[in-house]
């Protein structure tokens, strides 16, 4: 069974939601140069390079500032709004247009896609972003993604804000499916939150 819709409130988008989810706003961007390291020894090296912790400095989600008026402008459609949140192998694009239209979703997020497929153009994963061109349904849209490296995170954010389609991209941390699991991702970053923060902090910088 699927869950109805939640409305947002207008709480800033870095805070994590109930749905342990962070989102980031998308923004056009130079592609910058990314190293080719695999998954597990580019978080090999962020962790070496954390060793020294962090416990003095302002949170995450404090240290983040994107372009004030850009979240405002963000916050200010969001807000009040009623949300459709990520359904893995649910919430494809005819079932967000069905809400979008029955119940009046204004605010929609893609299924999980994985950001390692996405780079590698699998059809798939890049299906699961597609958006409605239907002009009358207006509304947000978010891309969600599952990666557990920053530099894999920051290519596919570039990729998707580059289709020019999306609204925020969307980090799945909740995901308990085995299949997300056992790579890592999803609700298995949930163990390591410092790992988490700086995979936050990184894209959203990135």
């Amino acid at each position: 069974t699927t869950q109805p819709p939640h409305r947002a409130s207008s709480s800033s988008m870095f805070a994590l939601t109930r749905a342990t989810r962070v989102r980031v706003p998308c923004q056009r961007t130079s592609h910058r140069a990314s190293s080719r390291r695999s998954l597990s020894s580019a978080i090999r090296a962020e962790d070496r390079s954390a060793s020294g912790g962090r416990s003095d400095e302002a949170p995450v989600f404090a240290r983040l500032a994107p372009p004030r008026d850009a979240l405002d402008a963000f916050n200010a459609r969001c807000a009040g709004e009623l949300w459709l949140a990520p359904l893995t192998k649910g919430g494809n694009l005819p079932f967000r247009r069905l809400v979008a239209e029955e119940f009046g979703a204004k605010v929609t997020v893609s299924e999980m896609a994985f950001a390692r497929f996405l780079l590698r153009g699998n059809r798939v994963e890049r299906a699961r972003l597609r958006r409605t061109n239907d002009a009358s349904l207006g509304g947000v849209f978010g891309a969600q993604i599952a990666t557990n490296a920053i530099a894999e995170g920051v290519r596919a954010g570039i990729m998707i804000a580059e289709s020019g389609d999306v609204d925020f991209l969307d980090l799945n941390c909740g995901c308990p499916i085995h299949e997300t699991w056992k790579r890592g991702l999803g609700a298995a970053l949930l163990k390591k939150p410092a790992k988490l923060e700086r995979l936050v902090e990184g894209i959203a910088n990135g």
